[in-house]
């Protein structure tokens, strides 16, 4: 299921102008994130990229059936049409966007890691392709009743639908093979070392490497409806809209910023963060006590005595405010996110 159309909120490593959303995104309801770059689908089902193009992940293919789910590998995209076929763009020395017949039509969902490609088909079972150096694109002869798949940079998982998780492909860290307590599993992620799993009753589990603590869920976490995992770090949205991370800080990908307020759904790159986020809406109106100032979708209410600013922050109100001094010279009002 689609998310409503919302805005992006990025965060962490810029480097290749992954975290850099363009303005005006207000019809985006999927966003996913890769080495050095970023994609979205706007509500319409056409796509969207942004961030580094050498491989030319950015320029995302225009399609006459429109497309419903898309995903991001290292350096390679790719994204289901309404067919149920799959489209894939961007770096392919592997194959990872040769997409293979069994993965052409009644594909559910998709998933990219640093040079593999997975597929989730309408019969429970997967499709892999691309990378298979270290085994992660072997599905384990056998694999059904799947219901939903993650790629970790060189392994993967598929959760069962008796809420159970198999894991293949890169192994070292044990990042395939989940912890003997992991039951009632509703989601699953994959980082470059590690995994995550989201259970039924809202809490999280993490196993593999620990270099960073990235395996290390905070303390009393609960209430979690989607998890998502970077390189080296894992994000928690929880059903209030804000987004936990733990792990690795280097780039700023725990830090979270004000804009992912009241965040809809998350998503990872290798080392920034995405969220889709309700777009900013701001209503004035007349009362007998003043100029009213409503807004959603977060942010920081902003004025200035003249259009073109400068602006300044008016703190400590949250979505509505009243400007009761209706003597005073004109204000223009605006939100900062």
């Amino acid at each position: 299921m689609l998310n409503p159309p919302s805005a992006v909120a990025a965060w962490g490593d810029n480097s290749g102008g992954q975290s850099a959303v363009p303005p005006n995104l207000e019809d985006i309801v999927a966003v996913a994130g890769g080495d050095y770059h970023s994609i979205a689908l706007r509500r319409n089902g056409t796509l969207l990229g942004w961030g580094y193009n050498g491989d030319g992940q950015t320029t995302v293919p225009t399609n006459v059936l429109r497309f419903v789910a898309i995903a991001a590998g290292g350096s390679h995209n790719l994204a289901i049409t309404e067919r149920g076929g799959v489209v894939g763009w961007g770096r392919n020395d592997y194959g990872q966007r040769t997409v293979p017949t069994s993965a052409s039509n009644n594909v559910l969902s998709i998933a990219a890691g640093d040079a593999h490609s997975l597929a989730l088909l309408s019969g429970g079972t997967v499709a892999a392709w691309g990378d298979n150096t270290l085994g992660q694109s072997s599905v384990p002869q056998g694999l059904t009743t799947v219901r939903a798949i993650a790629a970790g940079h060189n392994h993967s998982l598929a959760l069962r639908i008796n809420g159970t998780v198999i894991g293949w492909g890169f192994n070292l860290y044990g990042q395939t093979i989940p912890p003997a307590t992991l039951t009632n599993a509703v989601a699953v992620a994959g980082g470059y070392l590690h995994s995550a799993a989201l259970r039924a009753n809202g809490t999280v589990l993490c196993w593999g490497d620990n270099t960073y603590g990235q395996t290390n869920v905070p303390v009393g976490l609960s209430n979690v409806v989607a998890i998502a995992a970077g390189d080296f770090h894992t994000y928690a949205l929880q059903s209030d809209g804000v987004i936990v991370g733990w792990g690795d800080e280097r780039y700023g990908q725990l830090s979270v910023p004000a804009s992912a307020t009241n965040s809809l759904a998350i998503n990872s790159g290798f080392f920034h963060g995405l969220a889709l986020v309700p777009p900013l809406r701001l209503s004035l109106r007349s009362t007998a006590d003043g100029l009213v100032v409503d807004w959603t979708g977060g942010g920081v209410l902003q004025w200035s005595p003249t259009l073109s600013g400068p602006f300044t922050d008016i703190p400590g109100y949250s979505g509505y405010y009243t400007n009761t001094d209706i003597t005073a010279p004109a204000r223009f009002f605006r939100i900062r996110r």
